[in-house]
């Protein structure tokens, strides 16, 4: 299945997410990120509705369990994500409802 990712930034007023649709078995690249920690999100499923920012078929959304961290300040301004199946994954995550999914 295919996935968005969504990155909440931590700190500051007004955080809106940053968001990248992957397909699977590709890598996606957010950038232009600043400094920060940042809280990721992801939603899996069929037929993404981009005027939605969701899944119209069999939608999963779940948020890791643990946070990445950007420092823009020492050359780092994107992050890279493969979407790819793996029993035994580095991170865990934990089901939300797609209310609960930052868009």
């Amino acid at each position: 299945e295919d996935a968005f990712f969504s990155v909440l930034r931590l700190e500051g007023k007004n955080n809106s997410p940053y968001g990248v649709y992957v397909r699977a078995g590709e890598t996606g690249l957010l950038t232009d990120l600043i400094d920060g920690e940042y809280e990721v999100y992801m939603t899996t499923g069929r037929d993404f509705g981009f005027g939605r920012m969701g899944f119209d078929k069999n939608p999963a959304y779940v948020k890791m369990d643990r946070t990445i961290t950007i420092r823009a300040s020492a050359g780092q301004t994107y992050w890279t994500m493969v979407v790819q199946p793996a029993e035994a994954g580095n991170v865990s995550q934990t089901p939300i409802g797609p209310d609960d999914f930052p868009r």
